[in-house]
């Protein structure tokens, strides 16, 4: 079995023709990934119809900062109230690559922290998002009792080990392909602690080119060959991180 365990299946490239989309990857466990309130329940709407898609239930750092203290609290209350249908949190976390005020940074980690309070009261794994942020991210992690996974990681190498102490998993995006930094990534990662994802529909293993769930394997595909492995025994060990973690 295969695992996706961060799509936005919701994005409008994928208005036209999803039902397809989602045939092609019907051997592909997909997390699809709510960045609010409005989304969120798009993505449960799926999940409910296709059994291969799992809804993840978010928050996006810069949806975040939107929208009013009492609608955050409106979405975080509504992931609570609906967490036996969702595989675990996310997309949630810090992005300081935009450069806008101060008090839009504080407004990211409060949520974010309100996030992970989240993830341990309903005991789900959390998917998080960093970007430029991520000293920030393993600050805030480090005290709580989630499971994580950093989502597309693209932050300094030397912090890697900081969240691998702490107990966080890493999923690659299927661009890793064609990606050093991804690759150097995987190499540094153990293979207990990986997992593949395609951020659909962004990062695509071919430049210019929709990503798709079914990406998954020619991520997987690399992986392989930079751990060493073949492609069942990447597959499996791969399955076995998934099982452990989610199920």
């Amino acid at each position: 079995m295969f695992f996706d365990v961060h799509a936005h299946l919701t994005h409008e490239h994928f208005r036209k023709d999803l039902d397809k989309v989602i045939a092609r990857a019907k051997d592909i466990i997909i997390h699809c990934a709510g960045s609010g309130l409005h989304d969120n329940e798009l993505v449960l709407d799926l999940a409910e119809k296709h059994s291969n898609v799992k809804a993840s239930l978010g928050l996006y750092p810069w949806d975040a900062v939107e929208v009013t203290e009492g609608e955050v609290d409106l979405c975080l209350d509504m992931i609570k109230k609906r967490a036996s249908k969702m595989i675990c949190i996310g997309e949630v976390g810090l992005d300081h690559h935009w450069g806008r005020a101060e008090e839009d940074w504080e407004t990211q980690e409060w949520v974010f922290e309100k996030a992970l309070m989240l993830a341990e009261s309903v005991n789900k794994p959390v998917l998080v998002h960093t970007r430029r942020a991520e000293r920030e991210v393993l600050g805030l992690l480090t005290p709580h009792d989630v499971r994580a996974v950093i989502h597309s990681y693209t932050g300094p190498q030397r912090l890697v080990k900081g969240f691998l102490d702490i107990g966080c998993y890493f999923s690659i995006p299927s661009i890793v392909v064609r990606s050093s930094s991804f690759q150097s990534l995987v190499k540094k990662v153990p293979v207990n602690r990986l997992l593949t994802e395609t951020d659909a529909p962004f990062m695509a293993p071919e430049p210019g080119k929709r990503s798709e769930p079914v990406d998954v394997k020619e991520g997987l595909k690399k992986i392989a060959e930079l751990k060493g492995l073949g492609f069942k025994e990447a597959e499996k060990k791969l399955a076995e991180n998934y099982e452990s973690l989610f199920l």
